[in-house]
């Protein structure tokens, strides 16, 4: 496995073939979320002014609103949409954060080889395991395929550059 490793960061083509992927796959998620969000904003702008209309509508003698289902299904209503649209913005989020350039690749993968020698075992395997999803071995074709964490190689860099910021 780490041999397989070693052989992904060496092709250039396959860096830069997996980068573009990634990045496509990623920009499209956030293509599709943008919109929702910006949708959710506005529909949080409408029900306020809804909800203000309302809480304006008070009967003048008993100070009780006039519509106090309208009133509490506003209410409602708000909150419902308010969460989720922090959902949507934490996915938005997320996906940018998981967003490589070449430069944080290159570096990720200039750390390796330095950053495997120098851990134990156990930490060896942890490296694996940010940086590999999953593996699938196909006994019909005698074949193994290696799905690789999007953004696994950024940490790894982001990991070597705060290691050696703690060093100096």
């Amino acid at each position: 496995m780490v041999d397989h490793i070693r052989g992904v960061g060496r092709d250039p083509n396959i860096v830069a073939n997996t980068i573009a992927e990634v990045r496509k796959q990623i920009e499209g998620a956030i293509a599709e979320l943008e919109p929702q969000e910006k949708r959710l904003t506005q529909e949080i702008a409408n029900c306020d002014r809804e909800l203000r209309r309302l809480i304006a509508d008070v009967n003048p003698k008993t100070g009780q609103s006039r519509k106090p289902d309208a009133l509490a299904d506003a209410q409602s209503r708000i909150l419902e949409v308010q969460e989720r649209a922090r959902e949507v913005h934490t996915e938005v989020v997320r996906l940018k954060n998981q967003l490589v350039d070449e430069s944080a690749v290159k570096a990720g993968l200039a750390a390796f080889d330095p950053l495997w020698n120098s851990l134990s075992p156990g930490e060896q395997s942890k490296v694996l395991h940010l940086l590999i999803e999953k593996v699938v071995y196909d006994g019909a074709e005698n074949a193994v395929s290696v799905t690789y964490r999007p953004n696994g190689i950024k940490q790894l860099a982001e990991g070597k550059d705060k290691s050696q910021e703690d060093a100096a």
